[in-house]
């Protein structure tokens, strides 16, 4: 018999996700709404530009919604990006057992991640804009 609590936690396989592009940087995004809505978009499009993100060559963004199970290792695995972005979820929605703070551009398995609020709380508070725009400069070297 165990001592140890044991959690077993869904093997999802990633087989929501689509197929991988070879962009270097991955963007993830918990979306409310199956699709993201117009403004979340121009909103994502406006902060890709602003780090020199304009191609799907640069960049491949996956919209996801609340209720997926994903995996962090194995997204990185999959996608071997060196940069990865997650807007709507915290470390242990993507089975991280790590602590990291939001905004804050963290090293994991050869790839840097960084976590931030949805998009829609983002879009309306000029703080949390303020903070992730820092890190996201120090992030892509702008």
């Amino acid at each position: 018999m165990y001592s140890e609590t044991l959690y077993r936690f869904a093997d999802t396989g990633n087989a929501q996700l689509p197929a991988p592009t070879g962009a270097a940087t991955l963007v993830i995004c918990q979306n409310m709404q199956p699709q993201p809505t117009e403004q979340e978009t121009l909103f994502l499009n406006n902060i890709l530009k602003a780090v020199g993100l304009t191609t799907p060559a640069q960049v491949q963004i996956i919209h996801i919604a609340p209720n997926v199970v994903l995996n962090c290792s194995q997204i990185i695995t999959q996608f071997k990006p060196q940069k990865l972005l997650f807007f709507g979820f915290i470390p242990e929605q993507v089975q991280l057992n790590m602590r990291i703070g939001l905004y804050m551009p963290t090293p994991f398995n050869h790839t840097t991640l960084l976590f931030a609020d949805a998009l829609h709380l983002l879009e309306s508070d000029k703080q949390k804009k303020s903070v992730l725009w820092q890190h996201l400069k120090q992030l892509f070297s702008v």
